[in-house]
């Protein structure tokens, strides 16, 4: 699930860090990584906010190519934006 991957990437940073860099609520952090299995797509980050957070958390390409697929049925970066 992207909710748990991306809980996994924040690693020892705070949801307050990571909400402050990105201008979104620390609730907003919490409730992207609770995602369940088909969520609502209003529930997952937008495409510039997911990129942005993986770029924060220096995620590996294939952890990159994991949440794009998780995130909305395979779609790819460039196609999101």
């Amino acid at each position: 699930m992207l909710g748990e991957l991306l809980k996994t990437l924040r690693g020892p940073r705070s949801a307050e860090e990571v909400a402050a860099t990105l201008g979104v609520n620390r609730s907003t952090i919490y409730l992207w990584e609770s995602t369940k299995d088909s969520p609502d797509l209003r529930r997952l980050p937008r495409p510039h906010l997911l990129q942005q957070l993986l770029d924060l958390y220096q995620a590996t390409p294939e952890q990159r190519a994991q949440a794009w697929e998780l995130r909305a049925g395979k779609v790819a970066p460039q196609d999101a934006a």
